[in-house]
């Protein structure tokens, strides 16, 4: 295709475009792409070298004209009003001038008056868009260097756009302005060296009015900066000119350069500094001293000091004009420039103020580099007194990165960074190289800093000294900089900076995760030094109320020091400083409950801890206790980063629960202040779940009396229910009458103590309030605030006895609450056997109390169940006729005759296929983390009518205690009869999953196997082949298709969980066994199939892992897994079923795998930073 036939088309399609455009706005797809098909050919360069008269730019030039006018005037877009510019400034070189003027002139009739392609230019340069404004400011200052000036721009036209700015601009009047003398300084760098194009007189025309505009305060209010500083810049160019010109420099430097040195505006004071540059570049001789002299005046302000040193700054970039100056003025300027870098403005508010500081360290590393690399171009006499030396310069460097101010900080990297790049230095010079590693150890820490640009900068420096100098990595440039770093971050740790402070801390913990350097390992009182040096950090308030960033950094960068010192062989030294940072964190930072980042980074801390440690502090014999009882408790706060974060090395730290003391242990080290009305109600409902936990009576049965602080831990129960900012929290009363029927039921001589304690009357009585649903129970709450729990069991008989008679409640409504009632009966029928050694309380009045509220429920008939199984249940414990209160006589028969068919095998093996037993089961609520039911642990709690379920409506309370537990009671029977129930219960359940027939049934019976399995007295050697196939054929096939209703496949994993836990160690069918837990791990190990449990139920999820987890308690990929999985902030629910698992073994989970983001933020990933 020829040339000819290439741009017709192109203009064609262009103006095809133009008409689709015009109907339609929004159809402009063809005309941008041919536009930017003609601007494309037009900038190639490709006709730059043809002959005029050949040349497609200049034959179509008219048509490209007129396509152009057309544009502009139908469509107010910007950017084809910029590619137009742009393209119009490559077609004008390729023209003279006598055929271009006329071409631009040129009007089309059916477009309107005056639209010729000049004018549509001359309007563009008052756009609205800046973009626009630029790109055609360009265009005009290359117009004028072909057609000359005045052709460009009349006078006539500049005066009405400065007399009348919102006639182009409308409200914007400040961007039409601005526009036009950006178009001035264009024209005039354009037509400075040629009379021709500008002569002096228009030179000086175009001059003043840029002068005028250069000191515009406001006219335009705030927006009048942008027209100072277009004007100084235009007037920068306006000097660029080498020719002899009668112009009146003289008045551009007093009218406008003295003054815009102490313009407002930063931009302007840039302007001005590059604009009395070309000034000084005039000059035939360099003198700085009328700027010194400057410096000088009293009252300076910060911006004019500013604005005279971006003067220096200026010049430090032009080494012709450092050759003008002679060794006393390099001197000179030298101290002038320290001084300026020193200098301490009077108000520190003031944040802008260092910006003079910061620039004139900017010019001195310009200087200094540019004299040091040229020296001898410099022609000096004697250089031996010649200040711009290394030394000299490095302590200002030092002064400018040791600083708080983040404007010299920042200058103090650009230094560090020119010095790495451009000084030529024997940089393998000890010396030197000693000079650079103190500079890098600064900017070390900088890399640390909460700014952005101050830390990317340190980084940089870093990064080009590993490149500069051949290094492999970070980590070797540290290692070669510990001793250095170190020193340096103790001496800038006494900061009272918090930022500083910050980034100091925060460097520690980069250092010891990153070097290799272990000769420190060898000298303990460097480490101790360092040591405490971390500690003063932690404990340090200086920073007023943002010390919490500095001392989380130092929490976080002591764990990262007591990594590094793993690698040490001195026990003793690590005795030391473990006893102290354990005290520390136990008397200290976890009892700093506002404080959420000190707790957190201390909670990680301990993660180190435990990781490292746990051996050594075992067998040192440090006291934890106290330590595990505060991660308990804040591993059930509501807030998820301090939940999930205690939780693993909570676990860790505790391990099984059933090693013998374990629970004990972390009771005895509960306070009754953590029930004070002080503390947040948060807190202490967090407090009380550590009593939900414990409340099963396996962990007391084997406990000796004297094992167990009875008297204080009376006084936290005490605490706990009878202060009335406890009892307004629901939480807290169940989870403490939860515990105390658990301890009650589990261990007879602590039950026994805790009869004869002097709360256990208000206890009783407060009991009764609960069940007659009354809420006026008085107390002296006094008696629960008196001397601390060391000194209770010392004075617990010589107490004064509260000879007060006790108000008993009466019941005023006959709605039964059933929960509270069940549990509260329950308790009582532990207590009543004992009331008489109960001092202060009558037993006798006691159980009147009690029946009178029960008769009161019994009016309702729909109660009458419910209060006929607890007068029967309390007549085994008391004396008292309650056969009165017996009204509902079928509940009594019913369950008796089913007991008698407990006795005979043959009915025990039909029990399941009774349909109103299994009806009248309640299903748990297996999505519960933190409520009153939690399927996981410890649901061998299904023991008859002790168990408690929550929500339970009043109807079903019956069968509650007669339906399930009959079944439940068969189970838990280790005789024949349970070995026929469990098989018979293991075929049924089969059987269901298989049809998929009854969807509930299957849950029931699934619970019903859980509960089974979960019971310590269960005896499985003869029925472990018959669960190993059920677990091979049935539930293995199920979770491995990962199909069906996800609350059975929930059932599935967790019956499959307990399996593999419940199974003994060495059976007979071991290689089964193994093969069905190496089974359940291959599935769990494939990121595919995760990903399809998480989409599909985090819930599900977790039992998976959990799952796998149990049966490969040794696979570290595997406790990686769970270990993000609590890290894992998109599982919002079922993550703290987890703990039941780890509990029941001796896990310590690894640190979680870190986030993409975290490593890019920190380059490099510190173990800390992921727990």
């Amino acid at each position: 295709m020829s040339f000819h036939e290439y741009w017709e088309n192109l203009i064609n399609d262009t103006k095809k475009g133009i008409e689709i455009a015009k109907k339609d706005k929004k159809q402009k797809q063809l005309l941008i792409d041919s536009l930017d098909r003609i601007f494309d050919e037009i900038k190639s360069g490709e006709y730059n070298t043809i002959a005029i008269e050949q040349n497609p730019l200049q034959i179509y030039a008219k048509s490209l004209f007129l396509t152009f006018k057309s544009i502009l005037n139908n469509f107010d877009d910007w950017s084809f009003k910029q590619t137009i510019a742009f393209a119009l400034i490559h077609i004008f070189f390729t023209f003279k001038k006598e055929n271009l003027i006329p071409l631009l002139n040129e009007e089309q009739d059916n477009e309107g008056p005056s639209t010729s392609l000049l004018n549509l230019l001359i309007h563009n340069i008052t756009d609205s868009k800046r973009e626009v404004r630029d790109a055609t400011a360009q265009v005009l200052g290359g117009l004028s260097k072909i057609i000359g000036a005045k052709e460009v721009l009349k006078m006539e036209k500049i005066s009405d756009i400065l007399m009348n700015p919102k006639k182009y601009a409308h409200e914007e009047g400040y961007k039409a302005i601005e526009g036009l003398m950006n178009a001035l300084g264009y024209i005039l760098r354009n037509c400075g060296n040629d009379v021709n194009l500008m002569d002096d007189n228009l030179f000086n025309e175009y001059l003043n009015i840029l002068i005028e505009n250069a000191n515009d305060l406001n006219r335009f209010e705030s927006y009048s900066s942008y027209i100072r500083r277009y004007a100084i810049r235009s007037l920068a160019k306006s000097l660029e000119y080498n020719i002899e010109r009668n112009v009146n420099i003289k008045k551009v430097k007093e009218e406008v350069m003295l003054k815009r040195l102490e313009d407002i505006d930063i931009d302007v004071r840039k302007a001005n500094a590059n604009l009395y540059l070309n000034y000084i570049r005039k000059q035939e001789n360099l003198d700085l001293n009328e700027l010194f002299n400057l410096l000088k005046e009293e009252n300076l302000h910060w911006q004019k000091r500013h604005g005279i040193c971006l003067v220096f700054e200026a010049i430090s970039h032009h080494f012709n004009l450092i050759t003008k100056l002679d060794k006393n003025m390099l001197n000179q300027l030298f101290n002038e420039l320290k001084q300026q870098i020193l200098y301490i403005h009077s108000n520190k508010l003031e944040k802008s103020a260092s910006n003079g500081n910061a620039i004139a360290g900017k010019a001195l590393i310009n200087f200094f580099i540019k004299i040091n690399n040229r020296l001898d171009e410099l022609k000096l006499e004697n250089t031996n007194d010649l200040l711009f030396t290394f030394k000299n310069v490095k302590e200002l460097v030092v002064v400018m990165l040791k600083s708080d101010d983040p404007l010299l900080l920042d200058a103090g990297n650009y230094c560090v960074i020119q010095c790495i790049t451009k000084l030529n230095t024997n940089k393998e010079d000890q010396e030197i190289l000693k000079d650079f590693y103190d500079l890098l150890s600064l900017t070390y820490k900088n890399t640390f800093h909460a700014s952005y640009p101050i830390k990317q900068g340190a980084s940089i420096s870093l990064n080009r000294f590993i490149e500069y100098n051949k290094l492999r990595n970070i980590e070797e440039l540290i290692s070669n900089l510990t001793f250095n770093i170190i020193e340096i971050l103790k001496e800038e740790s006494k900061s009272k900076n918090y930022e500083v402070r910050e980034s100091v801390y925060k460097a520690f913990e980069d250092l010891f995760i990153k070097t290799k350097n272990n000769e420190l390992l060898n000298n303990n009182n460097a480490l101790k030094d360092i040591f405490n040096c971390l500690l003063f950090g932690i404990k340090d308030l200086g920073c007023g109320s943002n010390s919490d960033y500095p001392r989380s950094a130092a929490i976080l960068s002591l764990a990262s020091y007591f990594i590094y010192l793993s690698k040490s062989k001195d026990n003793l030294l690590l005795k030391e400083l473990l006893q102290t940072t354990i005290d520390l964190i136990s008397k200290k930072l976890l009892k700093e409950e506002d404080e959420l980042t000190i707790t957190n980074s201390t909670i990680k801390l301990v993660r180190v801890l435990d990781i490292y440690y746990k051996q050594f502090i075992q067998e040192q014999g440090f006291n934890i206790n106290e330590l595990k009882l505060q991660l308990f408790i804040l591993s059930n706060v509501n807030d998820e980063e301090l939940k999930y974060a205690a939780l693993p090395v909570r676990t860790s730290l505790i391990g099984s629960l059933k090693k013998k003391g374990t629970v004990v242990a972390l009771l005895n080290e509960m306070k009754s202040n953590l029930f004070d009305s002080e503390i947040d109600e948060e807190k202490r409902e967090a407090v009380s779940q550590v009593f939900r936990y414990f409340a099963n009576p396996k962990y007391f049965k084997d406990v000796n009396t004297e094992e167990v602080k009875v008297d204080v831990l009376m006084k936290v129960i005490a605490k706990a229910l009878l202060l009335e900012d406890n009892r307004e929290s629901n939480v807290i009363q169940v989870n403490t009458l939860l515990f105390l029927k658990a301890i009650l039921l589990g261990n007879d001589s602590i039950r026994v103590q805790m009869m004869k304690n002097s709360f256990m009357k208000f206890i009783m009585l407060y009991l009764l309030y609960l069940l007659a649903n009354k809420k006026d129970f008085e107390m002296n709450e006094e008696l629960l605030e008196d001397a601390s729990e060391d000194d209770d069991e010392e004075n617990s008989d010589e107490e004064e006895e509260d000879e007060e008679e006790l108000k008993y409640p009466k019941a005023s409504s006959t709605k039964l609450n059933v929960n509270r009632s069940s549990l509260v009966i329950s308790i009582l029928l532990q207590l009543l056997p004992n009331a008489n050694d109960v001092k202060g309380l009558d037993l006798e009045q006691y159980v009147e109390a009690l029946v009178i509220i029960l008769s009161k429920f019994n009016e309702v008939e729909t109660n009458q169940p419910n209060i006929t199984f607890y007068a029967r249940e309390l007549s085994k414990v008391v004396k008292n006729d309650l056969s009165s209160l017996q009204k509902n006589t079928t509940l009594i028969e019913k369950e008796q005759e089913m007991k008698e068919k407990t006795d005979k095998n043959k009915l025990l093996k039909n029990l399941l296929e009774d349909d109103e037993l299994l009806d009248g089961m309640k299903l748990l609520d297996y999505e519960d983390d933190n409520e009153n039911v939690n399927v996981y642990y410890p649901m061998n709690t299904l023991d008859g009518y002790h168990y408690y379920i929550p929500n339970q409506k009043v109807e079903d309370v019956t069968s509650i205690y007669y339906k399930s537990n009959v079944i439940c009671s068969a189970l838990l029977n280790n005789g024949e009869e349970a070995k026929v129930i469990i098989e018979s219960l293991i075929k049924k359940t089969q059987e269901l999953i298989e049809e998929e027939d009854d969807s509930e049934k299957i849950v029931k019976l699934c619970q019903l196997l859980y509960v089974y399995l979960n019971n310590e007295k269960k005896n499985l050697e003869e029925i472990q082949s018959v669960l190993l196939d059920f677990a091979n054929t049935t539930l293995l096939e199920k979770v491995k298709e990962n199909e069906g209703e996800e609350l059975h496949l929930i059932w599935y994993w967790r019956l499959l969980e307990v399996i593999l836990r419940s199974l003994p160690t060495t059976t007979t069918d071991e290689e089964e066994e193994d093969n069905l837990s190496k089974e359940v791990l291959t599935l769990l190990l494939k990121d595919e199939f995760r990903n399809e449990l998480k989409n599909t139920n985090s819930i599900l999820y977790i039992a998976g892992c959990m799952c796998a987890l149990q049966g490969n308690l040794s696979n570290n990929e595997m406790k990686l897994i769970v270990s993000d999985l609590i890290a894992d902030e998109d599982i919002d629910e079922g993550k703290l079923n987890v703990q039941f698992v780890l509990h029941d073994n001796e896990i310590t989970l690894p640190l979680p795998t870190p986030k993409v983001e975290s490593v890019k933020a920190n380059e490099t990933f510190a173990p800390t930073q992921s727990i």
